[in-house]
């Protein structure tokens, strides 16, 4: 009852509409074979895509370095697990206690169909007491001072 607003980024919240994504089929095929290793790279290469865009944008490098080390010591088990969790557990049981309040959902139209059909799931569900901001991660990591960062703040602080 404390909390006021909402803001939720690319949320997943009924996995049983998802499962059937090429996402969630990868993600459970890498866990059943326990392919670690993969996520290993799959993040160096998010990481090497992500970091020019970064350092453009301002970030100190001190940062990217620390960053760096981070994704190399990171424990691919842990967020294999954490994906896996991420993309079969239903969160739609949360949604209740958010009925009465005001709520933003942020997604982006270049992320894939499994986080865009989930915003359109919350928009529906909070009809007139939700907005909408097309934005996603790269705008919160990526760009700071985007439009949709000033959008998110305004909603949470007015």
């Amino acid at each position: 009852e404390m909390v006021k607003k909402v803001a939720l980024v690319s949320p997943v919240l009924e996995c049983a509409s998802i499962q059937n994504t090429k996402e969630v089929r990868a993600v459970s095929l890498l866990k059943k074979l326990q392919l670690n290793s993969l996520i290993n790279y799959y993040l160096q290469n998010r990481w090497r895509h992500y970091k020019p865009r970064m350092i453009a944008e301002g970030l100190p490098l001190p940062f990217t370095s620390l960053y760096d080390a981070m994704l190399k010591q990171a424990d691919t088990k842990v967020i294999l697990d954490s994906l896996y969790t991420l993309f079969h557990t239903d969160w739609s049981h949360y949604l209740s206690v958010l009925e009465n309040r005001p709520l933003l959902v942020v997604n982006s139209r270049q992320e894939s169909k499994i986080f865009r059909r989930q915003a359109e799931l919350l928009r529906r569900q909070f009809g007139g007491k939700s907005a909408f901001y097309p934005g996603g991660h790269e705008d919160f990591i990526l760009n700071p001072k985007s439009q949709v960062v000033k959008e998110v703040v305004n909603f949470l602080t007015s």
